[in-house]
């Protein structure tokens, strides 16, 4: 096991790390003996940081974790937890939220009994977003400086937050004193967007953790849990990257762990089992190189189906069109080996037009006239869940102006002679 040091926590973290969630029966019912025996085969494979929150299960997960740490030196791993969340336990998705000082040092207090410990190397800021952010304002105040007077005081090593968006990420890692964050569900087969947070991360020495490999259960080859905010039209798209993995041999969960956790630049991704088979199985893949074949493929016929390019249409100008915007967006996910925005199709006019029209006037002259004649990327919004943020989760981005630039574009070749 490789390890990175997690911005400038003073952490050496190893590149996989374990999430104790499923010990919590999150992703379904769990055999305490073989989920303990779990974290003894992450432990044994080399991995450090452990983390868990008392909302899963509603506490389950850290009783569980807390007997299989017990008799294990404390110095040879790090442990994190989370506070502001409650969940009752068999009840997982009735929440309470409470960033008080007063409850955030009683939760704290809980979770070292529970866990056998008196320090933790990390705390989170649970879910603030959820419940319509009727709550955010108050975990920035008086939750996060009562975790930096916790600091102060030597009970816990560093101030962290674990949310999903995007928008409270760039508020938090410009304007806040954090020294770590652990960001879900951004850096997967459906979503890069934990790299746009990593130049800012790294100038701050914030120690980012890429969290949910799996997509909280959308790549682990299996049917995604019922509380999964994913709608059925995106949960189609999944099952067709995995029926196409499998086609190929390859699982797609393999293919998602290997993906989400071989970025160099991420210095450690966080995956929950609670089956020491799978953890073995996990590390093991970890080490394996990834097929970059497959991925392309997995993400071309992905953002295809997304998109609607269909290989049945009649117009096969059209479709030779729509191949070569298809060329550019495949060419933007592994151009130079760096994955970008992937099939949430954040792809810019310019990079499209490019690919469509070489000619350096026709770059700049298509968007101009798209733009001019109100053409613009729209973006469907997933429908969430009702206690979380109105950010969409886990959607693909709709290109609906891309019919108009392609007949933009036929009409420029039919006035100049040029065949596409």
């Amino acid at each position: 096991m490789k390890y990175n040091p997690l911005g400038k926590t003073g952490l050496s973290v190893s590149r996989l790390s374990f999430g104790a969630s499923a010990l919590g029966g999150v992703y379904g019912a769990v055999d305490e003996a073989e989920g303990i025996r779990a974290v003894h085969a992450a432990l044994d494979l080399g991995i450090n940081l452990f983390d868990v929150a008392p909302a899963y299960g509603g506490t389950v997960a850290e009783t569980v974790l807390g007997r299989a740490l017990k008799g294990v030196a404390r110095q040879s791993y790090y442990l994190s937890t989370k506070v502001g969340k409650y969940t009752q336990a068999g009840n997982y998705g009735c929440d309470t939220l409470d960033y008080s000082a007063a409850r955030i040092r009683a939760s704290l207090d809980e979770s070292a009994r529970r866990l056998g410990t008196d320090y933790f190397d990390i705390i989170h800021l649970h879910d603030i977003e959820y419940q319509g952010r009727r709550h955010t304002e108050w975990a920035l105040d008086e939750g996060l400086q009562t975790l930096l007077d916790l600091k102060r005081e030597g009970r816990i090593g560093n101030v962290s937050f674990g949310i999903y968006p995007m928008d409270l990420w760039h508020k938090i890692l410009m304007t806040l004193p954090v020294d770590a964050g652990l960001v879900h569900n951004h850096y997967n087969l459906s979503d890069r967007r934990l790299l746009e947070l990593l130049p800012l991360a790294h100038t701050k020495g914030i120690g980012l953790i890429n969290g949910s490999p799996f997509g909280s259960g959308l790549f682990s080859g299996r049917e995604a849990p019922s509380w999964h905010p994913a709608v059925e039209s995106e949960r189609q798209l999944f099952r067709a990257a995995a029926k196409l993995c499998e086609q190929r041999g390859v699982p797609i969960s393999k293919l998602a762990l290997q993906f989400s956790s071989q970025n160099p630049a991420i210095p450690t991704t966080l995956f929950s089992s609670a089956k020491s088979e799978s953890v073995r199985r996990n590390v093991k893949w970890h080490r394996e190189p990834i097929d970059s074949e497959l991925l392309a493929a997995v993400e071309t016929g992905v953002c295809d189906l997304a998109c609607g390019w269909r290989a049945d249409r009649h117009d096969s100008t059209l479709r030779r069109l729509m191949s070569r915007v298809a060329n550019a967006v495949r060419r933007r996910f592994l151009g130079d080996g760096v994955h970008d925005s992937g099939c949430q199709l954040r792809v810019m006019r310019r990079e499209v037009v490019a690919a469509l029209y070489p000619m350096e006037l026709m770059q700049s002259f298509v968007p101009a006239l798209a733009t001019a004649a109100g053409f613009r990327v729209g973006e469907r919004r997933v429908r969430h869940h009702a206690r979380t943020t109105g950010e969409s989760k886990y959607g693909f981005r709709r290109l609906w102006w891309r019919p108009a630039v392609a007949m933009i574009g036929l009409r420029w070749r039919m006035w100049t002679g040029r065949r596409p």
